[in-house]
């Protein structure tokens, strides 16, 4: 089998997303590669994106409605399904870059390889970037994860920790990283993700803390000092003349009870 032939899983989580959830299955189910196996989960939605999702049901492989623990459960639920050598999640809201993306990262793709990531295209507020991922001891998930394809038997084998709550697939690289599992990277832009109003970017501090967690220097006394300025700046930040006119409001409204 060469690669062009290989099977391809993509899966999709998605939960009341109604307004974005068309665009990412439009942009799947348009690759112009031959074998894609398509796996759509969703949380039990109630806002007209499970009748929407149903549109597309003849081009999905697999598609389950029910509700989950969080992120990670529901792509733990993908990726007992799948059958491909590779998986890529592309979540509700996130886009391939082009119609053509899986072909060229198949075209590169070298089997011997357990993880192939590439390059992606970030929204923040007005801005638009190419995040250019590079691999290193301390950065071992270079970009994020719509941006990688994990050979689908690492992943069986290694299912998503439920117990984080966003950064779960960080401790699957740091595993995967360490574990001296081939990572293979290809110079293709292979996604569009907008980051603006993630759940990592609305909860810095719980990120910190996984982070921290993951590389096990949650405990140490050096990790605690740091973490402690790094809410003091956060504190400070907070502190605007808007938030103290809040807090004004707030207290005056009590005193008047």
């Amino acid at each position: 089998m060469n690669n062009n032939q290989s099977k391809v899983s993509v899966i999709t989580v998605v939960y009341n997303d109604v307004s974005n959830i068309e665009e990412t299955i439009l942009s799947v189910i348009n690759q112009d590669y031959p074998n894609i196996e398509y796996v759509v989960i969703d949380g039990g939605s109630s806002d007209g994106t499970i009748e929407l999702i149903k549109r597309y049901e003849y081009k999905l492989a697999y598609y389950l409605s029910e509700p989950d623990n969080g992120i990670y459960d529901a792509m733990n639920k993908g990726i007992v399904k799948v059958k491909g050598q590779l998986v890529n999640f592309m979540n509700s809201g996130d886009t391939f870059y082009e119609n053509d993306t899986v072909s060229k990262v198949m075209k590169m793709y070298d089997q011997k390889s357990d993880v192939i990531y590439g390059d992606s295209r970030r929204f923040f507020r007005h801005e638009v970037i190419i995040d250019r991922a590079r691999l290193s001891t301390l950065n071992y998930m270079p970009n994020c994860h719509q941006a990688f394809f994990v050979k689908s038997k690492l992943l069986k084998e290694n299912l998503f920790e439920t117990s984080y709550k966003i950064c779960a697939d960080a401790k699957f690289f740091y595993d995967a990283y360490n574990s001296g599992n081939k990572f293979q990277y290809i110079p293709v832009v292979i996604c569009n993700y907008d980051n603006t109003d993630g759940v990592s970017s609305r909860n810095m501090t719980l990120q910190v803390r996984e982070i921290a967690r993951i590389e096990n220097k949650d405990k140490t006394l050096l990790w605690k000092i740091n973490y402690t300025l790094f809410l003091t700046k956060l504190l400070i930040r907070m502190i605007t003349p808007k938030f103290l006119l809040q807090l004004y409001r707030i207290f005056k409204n009590r005193l008047k009870s």
